[in-house]
C-alpha cells in the first residue's frame, strides 16, 4: 500500500513577481500570523513554567509520559 499524498502541495515553489495583490496580502497575514503564534507558544510557556507545582499532578505525570513517548 503506497502512503498517503497530501491532497495540496503547499511546497511548490513560486516567483514573487508572479503573484497578485491578493497573494502578497496573505503572505503578509502568514507572516503577522506566525510571529503571533510564536509570541503565544512562548507566554504559554513561561506560564506554565511559573505554575509548575512542587508535587506530581497526574496532568503532569500524563504530560510526562506524552514527551517521554514523542521523543522515541
Amino acid at each position: 500500500m503506497s502512503p498517503a499524498r497530501p491532497v495540496f502541495d503547499f511546497s511548490a515553489p513560486r516567483s514573487l513577481g508572479n503573484l497578485g495583490p491578493r497573494d502578497k496580502t496573505l503572505e503578509a497575514l502568514n507572516e503577522k500570523l506566525a510571529a503571533l503564534v510564536a509570541k503565544r507558544d512562548k507566554y504559554v510557556a513561561d506560564q506554565r513554567a511559573k505554575a509548575r507545582p512542587k508535587t506530581s499532578s497526574f496532568d503532569r505525570v500524563v504530560e510526562d509520559t506524552l514527551k517521554a513517548q514523542i521523543k522515541r
